[in-house]
């Protein structure tokens, strides 16, 4: 499972994937959550936010074109694909190691 953290202003939850990637969700739930991806440490590779149902594959193939973009060649591409399958997972059965609360708990 990815790690993560509730964000800075407590409305959402940021996942920290692998290739140092961070994915920030915010919503009421996650069939309807607004989502940015960028690389760690580097604002301009942010993704413009992009609205959908993680849970979804077709939101998780719209969410990795983006990062596609933003993220230039070279990049790999199947490992944020796995990244963002396994968020869509820990929705269904994650919890915080810190709070114990379950990952779906921070976007409502």
């Amino acid at each position: 499972m990815p790690r993560f953290e509730r964000d800075a202003e407590g409305t959402g939850v940021i996942f920290f994937l692998e290739d140092e990637v961070c994915v920030s969700l915010r919503g009421n739930s996650e069939t309807r959550a607004t989502a940015q991806l960028w690389r760690a440490n580097d604002p301009d590779t942010m993704t413009a936010p992009a609205t959908g149902n993680v849970l979804g594959e077709t939101f998780r193939n719209r969410l990795v074109e983006l990062a596609a973009e933003r993220f230039g060649e070279g990049f790999d591409l199947e490992n944020l694909r796995i990244g963002l399958d396994n968020i869509a997972t820990a929705f269904n059965r994650g919890t915080d190691e810190e709070t114990g609360r379950a990952v779906r708990e921070f976007l409502s």
